[in-house]
Formats: structure tokens, C-alpha cells, sequence
């Protein structure tokens, strides 16, 4: 067992991504397009259709001499499974290589947090099978991926290294990837939106009572001394709220919530409905935003990011979005307000199991994205 490396080597998944934007295509149309070796290619090739990677399409015939076989990915015979961890459930479902979910998500609730791995563990049991190519396995909080462990997590409130491994005892030949759920999500967005991953990129994603973010770094989250998401929502702010998990006041993901609203004299209807109805006359609304921009602006005036992508199913609301936007470009340094690209992803929800399959992908077809956490010492033989 080797941790912390890829699951393919580079050039496989360089011929896959390529084959998954632009195939079917021929080995020799690979080789043109990757300056690949012909032999190089044919080799790689070879192993991902072992690998049930990839299928061979019927052969063209273009003039004279050997007629080419388009090669592409095939969606049929390998899956990845994601599996999330979340606050009082986990989840888990299978998705093929088109990113494309098969069957039914599969929940189950957790009654008490220390079940939480027991849970996941049972689960995976029933999801995991011998097409299964690559596990991604999100969760909230901190990672400690070197000791397997989940360091902090708001889905484990009061404990602290829990374990990984009762999973890995179920996922058998199968890699496992592990990554904040952050990550996850940022893995997503740049694979659905076509992204090269070649720039720096701040993802923020919000919701009523939560805030989370990714940074990545030409093409790579930024994992600091450990993995986690960059936990921008516990930015504090000098301003009166209701105690957050972390065990402090004022952090961004407070304010950011209909609790808070309330707190400030607003009555009647949920942070949505505000989004919803939001037309610039509700001050308790105007002094929300305000704060909010105030902390989304200040990281991008220290990252400096290339783009910032504001991931939320309020995103749907236009007069919120536009009065969302305003405030943080009117507190982003004037020098920086023409050359950071805003984009909005309506996403209703971050730590899915779906979108944990989604970073399964990127370890299949974005080497640098994500390292695998497991991979058994025995090779992952074709079904």
C-alpha cells in the first residue's frame, strides 16, 4: 500500500481527459495532439482498455492502408463512487466516467456521531463492487490524509483524529481519495464548467448558516500545513452573533444566516425568502451584505486571484447577486476590480455524494488535482 500518490500515471490521464473533451479519437490523432510518442500512445492505450478505461469505436477507413480505430472513454464498464460525510448523515453513490449518476443516492442517517465511520462503513459495503475504478470521499473539516484521519469536523462535534481505516477495510482493490468537501466541490466546478486548471481560483460557497471555500492554485487546492478547505467562514468579524461550532462569536457563516437576520430585528421569513423577495429595502438584508462583502473582499485584495466564483442556489436572484457583487467590488483594490473575473454557479448543495464522485474523476483525469489516500499494494485489475 503506497499513499498519497496517483492513481493513473500522468500520461494515461493526460489521454484521458483528452479523450473524454475531444473523442473519439485515433491513436495516431492522440499522438498529434499530446506529442506523444506512436509507440507511447499505443502502450498507454492498451493498459486503459484493460483497465476498462476506455472502448474501441468501429474502424475508419481513409484511403489507402490500415483503417484507424477511434478509441474513447467508455462509460459502461467502470464507475467511481463517492461518499460523503455530513452533519447527521452520510451518503454514497456511484457515477460513471462521464460524471453521470447511476441509480439512486443511497442516505442513511446517523444517530450519534461516533456511528458516523461505523455508517459510511456499511454503506460503502453495499455501494462498492468490482466495476468500482475509484472511491472519492468527502467530509467537512480538517484531514490528516498521512495518518488517515479526520482531524475536525463539524459532522464528528466533540471528537477529534477519528480514523479512516474501518473504511479502507471495506473498499478492498479499490483507491480511495480523500479530500475536504470543499475540494470536492471545486473539483466539480472546474470539470463541469471545462476548466484547464491553470489559474487561481477562489471558490466560495454559501448557504443559510454556512460558508466554506477553496482556493486553487494553478490547478491545485491549496492545502497549507494540513488538508482542509480554506475555512473562510470562520473569519471573524467585530460583530454580535450566535456562537459558532468553532467556539467563537462573529464568524462569517453566522452572519450569513436567518438567525442573524433575526437578531438584527428582521421578522418573518427565512434568509431564502429574503433572497427571494430582496429588493434593496430591507436594511436588516443591506447590513448582511455588507458584511458579507466585506469578508469575501478582503481575501481577494491577499490571494489576488484570477477568478472568484460565488457558488450558491441564491445565485438563481438576480437583485441579491448584483447587490452581493457591488459591495465586494466597491472594497476589492481599484487595480485589481477589471482584472478578477466574478462568475455565479447556482449549486444548492456543497458535501453531496455526488459531487465526492466528482473528485473521484478528477484523480482519474486531473493527476495533480488530487492524491490518492489509498491505493492497495495488489494493481486494479479490469472486472
Amino acid at each position: 500500500m503506497d499513499s498519497n500518490r496517483s492513481i493513473l500515471p500522468p500520461q494515461q490521464s493526460r489521454i484521458l481527459q483528452l479523450l473524454r473533451t475531444a473523442g473519439p479519437l485515433s491513436r495516431w490523432q492522440v499522438h498529434k495532439r499530446t506529442r506523444l510518442r506512436p509507440n507511447t500512445v499505443g502502450e498507454h492505450v492498451a493498459e486503459l482498455l484493460d483497465l476498462g478505461l476506455v472502448r474501441e469505436q468501429l474502424a475508419e477507413a481513409r484511403g489507402p492502408g490500415r483503417p484507424r480505430v477511434p478509441v474513447s472513454v467508455d462509460p459502461s464498464r467502470r464507475h467511481v463512487v463517492g461518499a460523503a460525510i455530513r452533519p447527521g448523515h452520510v451518503e454514497a453513490c456511484r457515477l460513471n466516467l462521464r460524471g453521470h449518476v447511476l441509480g439512486r443516492v443511497a442516505t442513511r442517517t446517523v444517530a450519534q456521531p461516533a456511528e458516523t465511520i461505523t455508517t459510511l462503513q456499511n454503506l460503502l459495503g453495499k455501494v462498492v463492487n468490482d466495476q468500482t475504478f475509484v472511491i472519492g470521499l468527502s467530509t467537512t473539516g480538517f484531514l490528516d490524509t498521512d495518518g488517515r484521519r479526520i482531524l475536525f469536523s463539524s459532522a464528528l462535534p466533540g471528537q477529534h483524529a477519528v480514523s479512516l481505516d474501518p473504511l479502507f477495510d471495506v473498499t478492498g482493490n479499490t483507491s480511495v481519495v480523500v479530500e475536504n468537501d470543499m475540494h470536492a466541490l471545486a473539483a466539480r466546478w472546474a470539470q463541469e464548467h471545462h476548466q484547464q486548471l491553470d489559474e487561481d481560483v477562489l471558490l466560495v460557497y454559501f448557504d443559510d448558516g454556512e460558508l466554506g471555500s477553496a482556493l486553487l492554485v494553478r490547478g491545485e487546492p491549496n492545502r497549507g500545513c494540513l488538508i482542509g478547505g480554506n475555512e473562510l467562514g470562520h473569519t471573524r468579524l467585530p460583530v454580535e452573533t450566535a456562537r459558532c461550532y468553532c467556539g467563537h462569536t462573529g464568524c462569517l457563516e453566522r452572519i450569513l444566516s436567518t438567525e442573524f437576520l433575526e437578531g438584527m430585528g428582521a421578522s418573518g421569513g427565512t434568509l431564502l425568502e429574503r433572497v427571494v423577495h430582496f429588493d434593496g429595502g430591507d436594511p436588516a438584508m443591506d447590513r448582511m451584505i455588507e458584511l458579507l462583502a466585506l469578508g469575501l473582499a478582503n481575501p481577494i485584495n491577499f490571494i489576488r486571484p484570477h477568478r472568484v466564483v460565488l457558488v450558491s442556489q441564491y445565485a438563481r436572484y438576480q437583485p441579491f447577486m448584483t447587490a452581493l457583487l457591488r459591495e465586494i467590488r466597491s472594497r476589492v483594490m481599484i487595480e485589481l476590480v477589471g482584472r478578477v473575473q466574478f462568475h455565479h454557479w447556482d449549486q444548492a448543495a456543497a458535501a453531496t455524494a455526488e459531487t465526492a464522485g466528482w473528485l473521484g474523476l478528477a484523480a482519474v483525469y486531473y493527476p495533480n488535482f488530487s492524491r490518492a489516500t489509498h491505493i492497495p499494494s495488489a494493481a486494479v485489475e479490469a472486472p
